[in-house]
């Protein structure tokens, strides 16, 4: 609202001073704006670490992971070879005798190849 400029003479203000005011008011609209947008960083800064946090902990996860399957496939190796090993042997069992020295060398030969 807008006083004649005659009474604003009479009161000892200018329109000058009233452009202060206006001024005034807009600076404090910016500072208002300001610590909003700021209580918005901080907010999102927040976020950020956390979700750095999260990251850190699921690398970590995936890594003990990949270690954990390959200690599995040396395993399931390990065992395949046991395996191998075990029916060999059977087989030698029932073999018989003159043909059992031809097996025990082939065998001997497929486990030096596999070790």
């Amino acid at each position: 609202r807008r006083t004649p400029a005659r009474t604003l003479a009479e009161s000892g203000r200018t329109r000058r001073s009233e452009k202060d005011l206006m001024d005034e008011d807009h600076v404090a609209q910016l500072t208002v704006e300001r610590d909003r947008l700021r209580r918005k960083d901080v907010e999102r800064e927040s976020a950020l670490k956390a979700l750095e946090s999260t990251v850190k902990v699921l690398r970590r996860e995936a890594t003990e992971s990949a270690v954990s399957v390959e200690t599995l496939r040396n395993k399931l190796r390990k065992a395949q070879d046991e395996n191998v090993q075990l029916r060999l042997s059977t087989e030698l069992r029932r073999t018989p005798a003159p043909y059992r020295s031809m097996l025990e060398a082939t065998s001997k030969r497929t486990q030096h190849i596999t070790s």
